[in-house]
């Protein structure tokens, strides 16, 4: 008895030992016209304090805070990656804290492994990893259109469509049911909002019995397919107003 006795002790520890293990929430956001925000927020078990954090890159140590060395906060901004990192804690003796990376986008990511570590105070020296990958993935923006060029006489017209997103989105065009190639499509990296800016062109006639044109924006990565809101063109409805327009312009224009 007294040796099953000592084993349920040693069991009933050790469960309350890995009970109170420190908790970690570790996020990740996408800031528009910036790039990536990583959080990590923390929670030591109670009666513990906080020895340090120590923040990594695909396995490669880049930051590590210390109450004691530090006090309750530690910023660093490193140049060559343009990452923000700000560490403090939240409550006294650093039960709870947050560490916020931003990391601001300067060129075409890559994904990457962001690791955040806390470990306690002695004499346990609690540790709690969490690891989370920061996707290089941007869903791409609804799709929109514009007229380029318009022939009133014969009704055949120009369409420019554009979409963002990460990676650079594929512009899809179909006349009615039927998808048909663009005439023309490009894209490049916009490093003001930090996604790739994405325009595509087609021509068509009114006269393909007002069949609407439609672009649809989409992103491949993965494997996967990311969808965003199509824009749609149809000269049936709205041809005789524009065509009346363009008319009345080019009337206007001969006069002067």
């Amino acid at each position: 008895m007294m040796i099953v006795f000592k084993k349920v002790v040693v069991i009933l520890l050790f469960s309350i030992e890995f009970s109170c293990s420190s908790m970690i929430d570790l996020t990740q956001k996408w800031i528009p016209n910036a790039g990536w925000e990583v959080n990590c927020l923390w929670t030591l078990v109670e009666n513990d304090e906080l020895q340090s954090v120590r923040l990594y890159n695909n396995g490669q140590q880049f930051f590590i805070y210390r109450p004691e060395i530090n006090g309750t906060s530690k910023s660093e901004y490193y140049r060559t990656r343009a990452w923000d990192v700000r560490c403090r804690e939240t409550s006294e003796k650093g039960a709870t804290g947050a560490c916020v990376v931003s990391a601001e986008l300067i060129k075409p990511p890559q994904d990457f492994n962001f690791t955040c570590e806390v470990s306690g105070e002695r004499p346990t020296f609690r540790i709690e990893t969490k690891s989370i990958l920061v996707s290089a993935s941007v869903p791409p923006s609804d799709a929109h259109i514009s007229v380029a060029t318009m022939d009133s006489e014969s009704g055949r017209v120009t369409l420019n469509c554009t979409s963002s997103g990460l990676p650079s989105p594929t512009l899809i065009w179909t006349i009615g049911a039927q998808r048909v190639p663009p005439d023309f499509s490009s894209s490049a990296w916009n490093y003001t909002t930090k996604v790739y800016d994405a325009w595509s062109a087609v021509s068509y006639s009114w006269a393909d019995a007002g069949l609407p044109a439609t672009c649809t924006p989409e992103t491949h990565r993965r494997g996967r397919t990311t969808p965003a809101a199509p824009a749609q063109y149809s000269g049936a409805r709205g041809g005789a107003g524009e065509r009346d327009l363009v008319a009345l312009v080019l009337a206007v224009a001969a006069l002067l």
